[in-house]
């Protein structure tokens, strides 16, 4: 197992490579089915479901609220698994992820040999979010229930 600085890396095998790359496949083709669609099919889609919200208190955007109700349709709230955790929930054992496309940048800088500055960059990642229906309370122990265990050993 190797460590980057915040994420951990697993050795997989060749199937479960092959099968990630293949969700992606999927996902990929299901991102341009929907950027295909044309501005007045998506307000449709909206106006008759309406925006995700997301666990962090802002709506998603048209694009990704679709994009979530064509992998699960019954999808009512989202949040990544730390944001569940930080909210007091847990994502359920077993839980299956569905994606979302995060736009990001990528810092303006000046390149060292020629002194260019080379311009900020904006792209898009595919993130894994759960549906609150994938959560569950985090459940503190009562303090009797810890008091008789401590005094049970």
């Amino acid at each position: 197992m190797t460590k980057n600085k915040s994420r951990r890396k697993l050795d997989l095998s060749p199937e479960k490579i092959a099968a990630s790359k293949a969700r992606k496949q999927g996902l990929r083709k299901l991102a341009t089915s929907v950027r295909e669609m044309t501005e007045e099919e998506q307000q449709v889609e909206t106006n008759k479901f309406g925006l995700i919200p997301s666990i962090a208190g802002y709506e998603l955007s048209s694009f990704n609220s679709i994009f979530l109700r064509r992998q699960r349709a019954n999808v009512s709230e989202v949040g990544g698994f730390n944001q569940w955790r930080k909210a007091g929930r847990k994502v359920k054992k077993g839980s299956k992820a569905i994606s979302i496309w995060l736009p990001c940048k990528k810092k303006e800088k000046t390149d060292a040999e020629t002194g260019e500055t080379i311009p900020e960059e904006k792209f898009f990642r595919l993130v894994n979010v759960f549906d609150i229906l994938d959560t569950e309370l985090i459940t503190a122990p009562a303090k009797e229930d810890s008091l008789r265990q401590l005094q049970a050993s």
